[in-house]
Formats: C-alpha cells, sequence, structure tokens
C-alpha cells in the first residue's frame, strides 16, 4: 500500500513539473535555459516540447 502511494506521489509531482515546463516554453524559453533552471536534460525537454506540437 505505501509503495502505491510512493508511486502516485512521483507521478503527480511528474506531471506537475510536465505542466511547469510546459508554460515554459509557450512563453518562448529556450530549451537550454529550461533545462539549467529544471535540472532536467535538454533532450528531455526536447520531448515536451514535441509532445506539444
Amino acid at each position: 500500500m505505501e509503495l502505491e502511494r510512493q508511486e502516485g506521489i512521483e507521478q503527480g509531482i511528474e506531471q506537475t513539473i510536465k505542466q511547469i515546463i510546459s508554460g515554459l516554453i509557450e512563453t518562448g524559453a529556450d530549451d537550454e535555459w529550461i533545462a539549467e533552471v529544471s535540472k532536467l536534460p535538454v533532450a528531455k525537454i526536447k520531448e515536451i516540447r514535441e509532445v506539444l506540437k
């Protein structure tokens, strides 16, 4: 039960991060800057950008 709860929390955090990054992309921020401030790889930012298209 605890493992399921932890997995749910992690999924929620991941979804929130994607929403924030999506908002930054929509404002015109470039991938390198978003990667720098989010501590995610540029490839992950580009992946999210592709999903938004």
